[in-house]
């Protein structure tokens, strides 16, 4: 999908880009201020249930989801086409 955005600006360097319609999904790991585990989650191991692997794990299973979601539209339209991610981990 942005190699066809690129594509279209370049083939048509009038359109501006704010006029691209193009959607972003932003990945969110929310920890409360008064949360007394600090972000940490359900785990049979203590050491791997810190936040930073939370935000590991999200970032490595949204990514898999936008692959498979380009892969099932490459099968049934035969182009590939997904969604944008943004994610900042910390």
């Amino acid at each position: 999908l942005l190699d066809d955005i690129r594509t279209s600006l370049n083939n048509h360097s009038n359109i501006n880009q704010n006029q691209l319609n193009h959607k972003i999904v932003r990945v969110l790991y929310v920890v409360c201020n008064d949360d007394p585990t600090n972000g940490e989650f359900q785990s049979n191991d203590p050491i791997k249930n810190k936040a930073k692997n939370a935000l590991n794990r999200i970032d490595l299973n949204i990514k898999l989801l936008q692959t498979f979601l380009s892969e099932i539209m490459f099968k049934n339209f035969h182009t590939r086409r997904t969604f944008s991610l943004k994610t900042d981990l910390i």
